[in-house]
C-alpha cells in the first residue's frame, strides 16, 4: 500500500544539506550575482542511496557562504531563500528555528522555487513552524508537482490515494504516480506498480505492475525488492522461480526491509537441505523481530526453544514469545502458557499459563486448547471444574488433536465431567488411537478388554493394546505380558509373558516394580532354557526398535 510521509522523512538532512554545501560553495566562487540567478533552475533534491564527493567548506568559507547566501536571499533570489530557508530547518550552521525556515521557505515559494513549495507543503502538513492547515499543505505541495518536482507529485498521489488534504480519489493518485514515475522517481514507481497490481484507479494488469516493480527495484527501492521477490516466489504472471524470489528478498533484506527478512529467513526454511542454513534463518529472523516483526518474533522464539541452528535458551526465547502473543500471535500465546505452566527458566505461574492458554485456545489453537482442559481438569491456576474441561477438550479433538482425543475419551471412559459413555469413548478414542498415540491404543484396548463392556472384544483388545506395547508404552507392555500369562485373547504363553514383563520393568514409573515381582515370581514356572528364550525376545524387540527409523 502507498505510503505517505512528509518533512524529515522525504526531505534527508544529510542529502539536501550536501547540495546545499555544494551549490554554497558555487557562491563562495561566484564574482557576481550571476551565478545565484542562474541557479534559480529546479534543484536536483538526491534520494538516500546517492553519493556525493564534494569536501564540506571549511569554517571560514561557512562564515563567508552563509554572509553571501543572506544577502542573496534578502535580494529575492528564490533559490537563495529556499537554501537559507533549509538551514534554518535543518539547524546547520545556524540554530534550528522552523518558524524562521517557514518563512524564507514561503518567500521562495511564493517566487515560484517547486523545492520551496514542497517544503513548506511539508511543514504545513506536519505543523512545523507553522500551525498545522491541510489545506494549505495540499495547495503548496499541488503547486511544486505541477511544475514536475517528481517529490511532490509523488506525494500529491499518496494524498490522493489515502484521502488527506484532498478527497480520495484513486483516479488522480494514479494521474500524479504515473508523472513521478515518469522522471524515474523509484517510490512513484512502486506504488504506480502497487496500484496497477490491485486495480486501483486503473485497470489491473499485473504484468506492466511487475514492470514498475521491476523499475523502482532496480533503483534499489526495497520495498519494491519485496514485491518483485514475491511475484517470483508465488509465480503470478511471471514464471516461479525461487532462486530470483530469493535474490531479490535478499536484496531487500540488506537494506532493512524485515517482511523481506522474514520471507528469506521462510526460504531458507524450506530448502531440502535447510539444516545447512540454520545460522543464516535464525539472522533472517533476529534482524526482522528486532524491528518487531511479529511473525519473526514467533520464528525465532521457537529456534531458542527448540535450539534448532542456535544454543536453546529458553528465557530468550520466552522474551522473543512474549512480544508476538502480545501482538495476538496464537502461537507464541500457547507457548508462553507451556512455559509459564512448565516453569522452563522461566517463574512458574498457574495463573499466568491460564491467561496466555485461554488466547491461544479461543483463537483455535487445539494444542492450547487441550493443555487449558488439562488445567481445568487438574485445577491448576484456575478452580477445577470438569465440564470446562471437557469442553475445551471437544474444541481440540474435533480439530484432529490426539492427545484431547484421547483425553476426552478418558471422560467419556470414567464419567468425569460428561455422562460416562462406553461408547463415545471408544470413538474418541479410536480417533487418536489410529493417528498412533500410544496411551489412546492402551486405554482402548482396555475398553475391549473390560468385562463390563457391551464393547468387550478380546480380539480388538489384543490388537490395540499391542499396538501401544510395540511403542513401548510400558502399561500397555505390563497388561500384554498379563494376556499372555493368563491366556486371556492369546493363547497362554509364558515365554512372551517373560519378554513382555520385562520390556515393562525396564521403564521407570508406576508399572516398573509391579512388572518386575510379575516378571520374578514368573521364573518359578519357567525352565533356564525358557527363561534364556525370553531374553533372547527381549534383545530381538529393542535390536529391531533401534533399526526402525524414528
Amino acid at each position: 500500500m502507498p505510503n505517505l510521509q512528509f518533512c524529515k522523512s522525504l526531505v534527508h538532512r544529510e542529502i539536501v544539506m550536501k547540495t546545499l554545501l555544494t551549490l554554497l560553495s558555487l557562491l563562495v566562487l561566484a564574482n557576481s550575482l550571476d551565478t545565484v540567478k542562474a541557479a534559480n533552475a529546479p534543484v536536483r533534491i538526491y534520494e538516500p542511496n546517492d553519493r556525493r564527493d564534494e569536501a564540506p567548506p571549511s569554517k571560514g568559507e561557512s562564515k563567508i557562504t552563509i554572509e553571501r547566501l543572506k544577502k542573496e536571499a534578502k535580494q529575492k533570489y528564490a533559490l537563495a531563500q529556499y537554501l537559507f530557508g533549509s538551514l534554518y530547518y535543518y539547524g546547520s550552521v545556524v540554530p534550528q528555528n522552523y518558524r524562521e525556515a517557514a518563512r524564507w521557505y514561503r518567500l521562495a515559494a511564493e517566487s515560484g522555487n517547486p523545492q520551496a513549495q514542497f517544503a513548506l507543503g511539508s511543514m504545513y502538513y506536519e505543523g512545523l513552524g507553522v500551525s498545522r492547515d491541510f489545506k494549505e499543505a495540499a495547495t503548496w505541495v499541488m503547486k511544486a508537482a505541477e511544475q514536475g518536482h517528481a517529490e511532490a507529485q509523488h506525494n500529491l498521489g499518496s494524498m490522493y490515494y489515502h484521502g488527506r488534504c484532498v478527497p480520495q480519489d484513486f483516479g488522480e493518485a494514479v494521474k500524479w504516480y504515473r508523472k513521478a514515475a515518469e522522471q524515474k522517481f523509484a517510490k512513484a514507481q512502486r506504488d504506480l506498480g502497487w496500484m496497477v497490481d490491485n486495480g486501483q484507479g486503473v485497470t489491473q494488469d499485473v504484468k506492466k505492475a511487475v514492470e514498475y516493480y521491476r523499475k523502482a527495484a532496480e533503483q534499489g527501492h526495497a520495498q519494491a525488492q519485496y514485491d518483485l521477490g514475491l511475484k517470483y516466489y508465488l509465480g503470478q504472471d511471471i514464471p516461479q522461480d525461487d532462486t530470483k524470489a530469493m535474490a531479490w528478498f535478499r536484496k531487500a533484506a540488506e537494506q532493512g526491509h524485515p517482511e523481506a527478512q522474514y520471507k528469506l529467513g521462510q526460504m531458507y526454511d524450506s530448502l531440502e537441505d535447510a539444516e545447512r542454513y540454520k545460522k543464516e534463518i535464525a539472522t533472517c529472523y533476529t534482524r526482522a523481530a528486532q524491528q518487531g516483526h511479529a511473525r519473526a518474533q514467533q520464528e525465532l522464539g521457537k529456534m531458542l526453544y527448540y535450539g534448532t541452528g542456535i544454543p536453546q535458551n529458553y528465557k530468550e526465547a520466552a522474551k522473543w514469545f512474549l512480544k508476538a502473543a502480545e501482538e495476538g500471535l496464537a502461537e507464541s500465546q500457547y507457548f508462553l502458557g507451556v512455559m509459564y505452566s512448565e516453569g522452563q527458566d522461566i517463574p512458574q505461574d498457574d495463573k499466568r499459563a491460564v491467561q496466555w492458554l485461554t488466547r491461544a485456545a479461543t483463537q483455535g489453537i487445539a494444542p492450547a486448547q487441550d493443555r487449558l482442559g488439562r488445567m481445568y481438569r487438574l485445577g491448576r491456576g484456575v478452580q477445577r471444574n470438569y465440564s470446562e474441561a471437557a469442553k475445551w477438550y471437544t474444541m481440540a479433538a474435533e480439530q484432529g488433536h490426539p492427545e484431547a482425543q484421547h483425553d476426552l475419551g478418558r471422560m467419556y471412559h470414567i464419567g468425569l465431567g460428561v455422562p460416562e459413555d462406553y461408547e463415545q469413548a471408544a470413538q474418541w478414542l479410536i480417533r487418536s488411537a489410529q493417528q498412533g498415540y500410544a496411551e489412546a491404543q492402551y486405554r482402548l484396548g482396555t475398553i475391549y478388554l473390560d468385562d463390563k463392556s457391551d464393547l468387550q472384544d478380546y480380539r480388538l483388545a489384543v490388537t490395540w493394546i499391542r499396538l501401544a506395547a510395540d511403542q513401548e508404552y510400558a502399561p500397555a507392555q505390563n497388561t500384554l505380558g498379563l494376556m499372555y500369562h493368563s491366556g486371556k485373547g492369546v493363547s497362554q504363553d509364558l515365554i512372551e509373558a517373560y519378554k513382555w514383563y520385562s520390556l515393562a520393568a525396564m521403564h521407570d514409573g508406576d508399572f516398573t516394580q509391579l512388572a518386575q515381582q510379575l516378571r520374578d515370581n514368573l521364573h518359578q514356572n519357567l525352565t533356564p532354557a525358557q527363561i534364556e528364550e525370553g531374553q533372547r525376545r527381549v534383545e530381538q524387540f529393542l535390536a529391531n526398535k533401534e533399526e526402525k527409523p524414528q
